[in-house]
């Protein structure tokens, strides 16, 4: 349902939190991550007009979920952020 939204940075930083959430505790098989990769990769990724307005913990969750799924999901915010631990959690 969250993907019929027209992607807008007001629906991304209301839904933020939501977001976020999923990587807080991940039991197997990391469900809420694989969600939030399908959202993201159906919406927001590659969109350049939202790009540098990404709120930082979902910069941060970008970066973890590549560091772990070694996916492409961030498109390298990693030389951006300094630490993934002290937004996304």
């Amino acid at each position: 349902m969250l993907q019929s939204h027209t992607p807008s940075l007001e629906v991304l930083n209301s839904l933020a939190s939501l977001f976020v959430s999923v990587f807080v505790r991940i039991p197997p098989p990391a469900s809420g991550p694989i969600a939030f990769e399908t959202f993201w990769k159906e919406t927001y990724h590659g969109l350049p007009q939202f790009r540098d307005q990404y709120p930082d913990n979902i910069r941060s969750c970008l970066i973890a979920f590549d560091d772990v799924f070694r996916d492409d999901v961030s498109l390298n915010f990693s030389s951006e952020i300094e630490s993934f631990s002290h937004v996304c959690i």
